[in-house]
């Protein structure tokens, strides 16, 4: 359903290091604080989006910081998830279609449709999600451990299902299930 409170901290720890270096490095938000799990964000939202919109445009820039001297990687562990970001991560649209017990079933946009589970950070993505379920969403996902997690942030747009398309996406939903079931794990 969610990330354990040690794994939560880990994945944001991660996270807002490597975010907050992009910001020093590319000078997007300029004297924008590092962000605190836990913390209200300093800065607008909208803005802070805009370093990670521009993080996932740039991969390569995971590379840059693990190089730097302000890396603040600090095992083997720690390494191997930040590098499954760079290699593995999906940026697209998902449609959001409902929480499960373990994850929450989102299913791609692009065909073939394929069928995720993806679990939440500090809650299950159906109490994070912007607007009730089901919805079509721009999410990036990520590896973490063993699971599939989103990298925190969801751009909703709930009124782009109408009733007709809702029975096209559960059928399809219903068909990929028993045919392929759900990625948990983003590899190669």
């Amino acid at each position: 359903m969610f990330l354990n409170q040690k794994d939560c901290l880990l994945f944001y720890n991660i996270l807002n290091d490597l975010i907050y270096w992009v910001n020093q490095e590319r000078e997007i938000i300029p004297k924008m604080p590092k962000a605190v799990f836990g913390s209200k964000l300093s800065v607008p939202l909208k803005k802070y989006e805009k370093i990670h919109e521009a993080l996932w445009a740039h991969p390569h820039w995971i590379d840059d910081y693990l190089l730097s001297d302000d890396c603040l990687i600090e095992d083997q562990e720690e390494f191997d998830i930040i590098t499954g970001w760079r290699d593995h991560f999906l940026k697209r649209h998902f449609f959001v279609l409902k929480q499960l017990g373990r994850y929450a079933a989102v299913m791609s946009v692009e065909k073939p449709p394929r069928l995720f589970g993806v679990t939440g950070l500090s809650q299950s993505l159906e109490k994070a999600a912007p607007c009730p379920l089901p919805f079509l969403a721009a999410l990036v996902l990520l590896p973490f451990k063993d699971k599939i997690v989103y990298d925190g942030f969801c751009e909703a747009y709930p009124d782009q299902i109408d009733p007709e398309s809702l029975d096209l996406l559960n059928q399809d939903y219903e068909r990929l299930k028993k045919s392929q079931g759900f990625i948990v794990k983003l590899t190669k």
